[in-house]
């Protein structure tokens, strides 16, 4: 690094340095953003509904308010955005952060893109930024759910119901 900004001092390295114009500024952002965190987001249902959690990023204050966050399809479309910026560009508190629910923004926040349905099967994904980078993604599955729950065989309602069997056994003979 040390030779490089040695070379730029020179006349040569200015006459290099204006014919790659913006491509040492994009590069050294580049740089800087390679030691950024990302933070895990997770989807999941809470009371039924889609909602998205992070256990790494739950701090109430600045820098870390949730200031953008949007979930794509697999295509790179927006299915649901919105962005916070100006309401936590000034604030030392905000959040908690999550569980946050698909197509609830936090109040104050802009809507960039309204929630749409989602498709099942399909994957998305999930970006935005909380002081440092969010990121997660999921498939979204709708699955029918059939359970049995074992009965007390002294309940008076299975009593009764045995005994009705056991009466038609005998009437059928």
């Amino acid at each position: 690094m040390i030779r490089f900004l040695d070379a730029l001092s020179s006349a040569a390295a200015h006459s290099i340095s204006g014919r790659l114009g913006g491509w040492v500024v994009v590069t050294a952002t580049a740089l800087l953003a390679a030691c950024s965190y990302v933070y895990t987001v997770e989807a999941l249902f809470i009371d039924g509904k889609l909602s998205f959690v992070s256990d790494e990023v739950n701090e109430t204050g600045s820098p870390y308010c949730l200031i953008s966050f949007k979930v794509s399809d697999a295509s790179g479309s927006a299915v649901w955005e919105f962005d916070a910026y100006d309401l936590y560009k000034n604030a030392t508190k905000c959040g908690p952060n999550f569980p946050l629910r698909y197509g609830q923004a936090p109040k104050g926040a802009v809507t960039v893109t309204p929630a749409k349905p989602l498709k099942a099967g399909e994957l998305y994904t999930i970006e935005g930024n909380a002081g440092n980078a969010l990121q997660g993604s999921f498939r979204y599955q709708v699955k029918r759910i059939t359970a049995v729950e074992n009965l007390d065989m002294e309940l008076p309602e299975v009593k009764a119901a045995q005994q009705r069997g056991w009466d038609r056994q005998r009437a059928d003979h």
